[in-house]
């Protein structure tokens, strides 16, 4: 994740509403593709040549996020 944000930021650096908003972007992204998952399993027959991805993996990402309020990364010493 570090190296993402150093490269992203090389390109064009976080504002500061990006940076307050970081946490619930996360949370949103995770519950997008949870919900995505979801949806595919209820429309996947069983016999279908597809492979099933476990929706319970973004569940799980999801309530990560939710549950860490503080995020793990300082935004702040991402500067570009």
């Amino acid at each position: 994740m570090q190296a993402l944000l150093v490269g992203y930021q090389q390109q064009r650096p976080l504002n500061t509403i990006e940076k307050q908003s970081w946490t619930v972007i996360l949370q949103k992204a995770a519950l997008r593709f949870w919900l995505a998952r979801l949806k595919r399993q209820s429309k996947t027959q069983t016999a279908q040549l597809t492979h099933q991805k476990d929706p319970n993996q973004y569940k799980k990402i999801f309530i990560s996020h939710l549950n860490n309020r503080k995020l793990a990364i300082n935004l702040d010493k991402f500067q570009a």
